[in-house]
């Protein structure tokens, strides 16, 4: 970073650092007792986040990109269809599963109510509303309920249709709405990627290439 008389470079170990030391204002963070927190708790919840984005950046990889879908289905459309099909309805189920609340009658779930609970922090609380009410406008809430965790008579003889309203790019905002929770509670001044980094010999890009070669 440059200095004030631009002539000299400056290091600063971080944001915050820059940010005083240029008479800055620091970014807003969420402030409540961490030690409240059962981090075992946070740490398996965190895990189960990650499976998630690593499906996410799986799906990105394969289904967003006009050139990989075309190899997709030059390869095997059926087959990649029906993957893609089992890919969104495995992120929704996820995503239900951190959103679903504290309690289900006398059982406690390890979702992110569970966890924000335990901050007893009113900003928190704003932000799983939000992400909630983000959540249900979608219709994955009722598509949970109604078909991927049971059989629904009147929803699957089309009685009472599903009104499904979300794409690729929602599902992607509900879950960096998630990371952002996660990081308020484990570390405000951290911002990360819900992006997972693969080996590149086996990432999404790879196995494409691996196809095209195939069918050359």
């Amino acid at each position: 970073m440059v200095g004030k008389d631009d002539s000299e470079i400056s290091r600063y170990s971080s944001f915050d650092e820059f940010c005083n030391a240029n008479g800055l204002p620091l970014p807003h963070r969420v402030e409540f007792d961490r030690s409240k927190i059962n981090q075992q708790e946070l740490k398996v919840i965190k895990n189960y986040f990650t499976d998630l984005c690593i499906d996410l950046t799986v799906y990105s990889d394969l289904f967003t990109s006009q050139e990989s879908v075309d190899t997709l289905n030059e390869f095997n459309d059926l087959i990649f269809n029906r993957i893609k099909r089992a890919y969104v309805e495995k992120l929704c189920l996820s995503i239900a599963c951190l959103l679903d609340p504290a309690e289900t009658g006398n059982n406690k779930n390890l979702s992110l109510a569970h966890i924000i609970k335990q901050c007893n922090c009113p900003e928190l609380d704003v932000k799983l509303d939000g992400l909630k009410g983000i959540y249900e406008s979608t219709g994955i809430k009722r598509w949970r309920q109604k078909l991927l965790a049971h059989n629904d008579l009147s929803t699957l003889m089309g009685v009472k249709p599903l009104d499904l309203k979300f794409e690729h790019n929602d599902i992607e905002h509900m879950i960096e709405l998630i990371q952002e929770i996660f990081d308020d509670i484990s570390d405000p001044t951290v911002h990360t990627d819900i992006r997972v980094v693969l080996p590149f010999d086996k990432n999404g890009s790879a196995f494409i290439k691996k196809l095209q070669l195939s069918l050359k």
